[in-house]
Formats: structure tokens, sequence, C-alpha cells
């Protein structure tokens, strides 16, 4: 009986120690997959920072390109205009030049 409670003995501590290692194994897992999720974690960070800089650069590039257009078709209304004024000046002094040989 006490050969037989001894080898239940060793059988526990076997099992027990295989319990342990098994558990050694799981916690050292978790711990790679918890540093690679923080690697990740980072990449994503870095990623969304990458983007939202593209994001703000296009705005900027946009807007510029807006204030550049706005500035062309701001001296294109002064173009139409000054050529305007200058047909209407020409089309008046034809009319001076009429009525001076008309009388």
């Amino acid at each position: 009986e006490l050969a037989e409670r001894s080898r239940l003995v060793d059988r526990l501590e076997d099992q027990l120690s295989a319990a342990e290692k098994a558990e050694g194994e799981q916690r050292s897992r978790v711990a790679e997959l918890e540093a690679e999720l923080e690697e990740e974690e980072k990449e994503q960070e870095a990623l969304t920072a990458e983007y939202d800089a593209a994001i703000a650069q296009l705005k900027a590039e946009v807007r510029s390109r807006g204030r550049a257009l706005e500035e062309k078709d701001a001296a294109l209304r002064q173009a139409e205009a000054r050529a305007q004024a200058a047909a209407e000046g020409s089309a008046l002094a034809a009319v001076q030049e009429q009525l001076e040989a008309a009388q």
C-alpha cells in the first residue's frame, strides 16, 4: 500500500510538473502574441499617421490650386473688363468721328 501511494504521488508530481511546463509554454506564447499585437498596433499607428499626413497634403494642394484658379479667374475677368472698355471706347470714338463727319 505504501508503494502504491508512492507511485500515485510520483504520478501526481509528474502531472503537476507537466501542467506547470504547459502553463509556462502558454505564458510564453501569450507574451509572444502580445508582443506581435503591440508591433502591429505600432505599424497601424504609423500607417494612420502617414495616411493622415497624405490627406493633409492633398487638402493643402487642393486649396492652393483653388486659390490659383480664383486668381486666374479674377485676372480673366479684369482682362475681359478692359477689353470691353476698350471696345466701348473704340465704338464711342467711331460714333464721335461719324458725328464730326456729319457736322
